[in-house]
């Protein structure tokens, strides 16, 4: 395995189209983006798409497996409890409580494993939809027409930029935590927003009249 190339702390990966392979996560900074990867010889993306690593959780993945194991030793006991006694809470209190934090404990696993090479939530901004991969939901694809807001979020928990995107229901929010500088943060929310921007304007322009090509109809025969 070829050892990863140096980092110049000068170079923002902000302004790396794609940080990581998109294959094997082999980190691309200081490689030229046209070149392919020097682990797996996968070719780069294109030009135009933007890539942002990231995690499904907030609180990050150390601390949120502590409160996963918590949660479902509290609900283990919870359940034991509503067995043997009469003042126990209810069962499907318990059972809710484990079942909230087994998944929580299969998302801190992916999210762990992932942790090293960039997170265990990836977001492909291609050049006519935004595509989402990993975390618990696996792949998602939302054209950016039916994208209508991204929002970036600074708090005590992290950094949080999360995407409105329309479903039948009305509209479905997803969100990714990243674990980049404040500047790049911002560089990726403004990239976001002027996708979607462009999207809403080129549905509203009005949309010029397409010419017939059919070629004209033979005249009818004359009458015999």
């Amino acid at each position: 395995m070829p050892s990863p190339p140096p980092t110049n702390s000068a170079t923002s990966s902000a302004s790396i189209r794609c940080p990581r392979c998109l294959e094997c996560r082999y980190s691309r900074i200081g490689i030229p983006e046209e070149a392919r990867c020097p682990e797996c010889s996968a070719p780069p993306p294109p030009a135009s798409w933007r890539v942002i690593f990231g995690s499904s959780t907030d609180f990050g993945p150390e601390v949120t497996q502590v409160g996963a194991v918590v949660m479902v030793g509290v609900g283990l006991l919870l359940i034991a409890l509503s067995w043997f006694s009469m003042a126990a809470p209810p069962l499907a209190m318990a059972t809710g409580m484990l079942v909230t934090g087994t998944v929580l404990l299969y998302r801190t696993r992916q999210a762990l494993e992932r942790l090293p090479d960039g997170g265990d939530v990836v977001w492909i901004l291609k050049d006519d939809c935004l595509e989402s991969r990993g975390g618990l939901l696996g792949s998602s694809v939302w054209r950016w027409d039916a994208v209508s807001y991204a929002i970036l979020e600074f708090g005590w928990r992290g950094i949080r930029l999360s995407v409105g995107h329309a479903v039948a229901e009305g509209t479905h929010e997803a969100a990714i935590w990243l674990r980049v500088p404040t500047a790049e943060a911002r560089a990726l929310h403004h990239e976001l927003q002027a996708r979607i921007a462009a999207a809403a304007a080129h549905a509203a322009a009005p949309q010029a009249p397409t010419k017939d090509l059919s070629p004209p109809a033979s005249p009818p025969p004359p009458p015999s």
